[in-house]
């Protein structure tokens, strides 16, 4: 049974035993109304997104009333060295435009459909980087298989 499913029977079984009306949405954008929006940005503030692009985009291609939702791959290419004081464990700069531009080609129907673009990315303080070009409702079994046949 693909994973889907099974969440989707969990979720019907729960709200079956508690008389709830949960519903799983993955699409991968949406339009939010301008008063929601504003509510939202009130309880729920993030902090200044630093995402650049491979390819010097700005934006999807979503329109500005739309919202993406993706799914964020996080890479880090982890070290430890022996100091002093000890085992020292960092995260080092490797060579990641060349998994996203992989990525991309991989998933290129995907970013399309879901009005996304290619080769968002985001280096994070501690080293890592996250790809953030995914929809939400990319196959995770694609996925999967993407890195398990690139031997990540």
């Amino acid at each position: 049974m693909a994973a889907s499913r099974k969440v989707y029977r969990a979720v019907d079984q729960y709200n079956k035993a508690n008389g709830t009306k949960l519903v799983l949405d993955d699409f991968p954008y949406r339009k939010i109304d301008r008063k929601t929006r504003i509510e939202l940005s009130r309880l729920y503030t993030k902090p200044i997104s630093k995402f650049q692009n491979l390819y010097g985009f700005d934006s999807h291609r979503n329109s500005h009333s739309e919202q993406v939702a993706g799914i964020h791959v996080s890479f880090t290419e982890q070290r430890t060295v022996e100091t002093k004081e000890g085992k020292v464990t960092y995260n080092q700069l490797f060579d990641f435009p060349t998994v996203m531009r992989k990525l991309d080609n991989t998933f290129k129907d995907e970013i399309k459909a879901a009005k996304r673009r290619a080769g968002f990315y985001e280096v994070k303080e501690d080293g890592r980087v996250e790809y953030r070009s995914l929809p939400s409702n990319t196959p995770l079994d694609k996925l999967i298989e993407f890195f398990e046949d690139e031997g990540y």
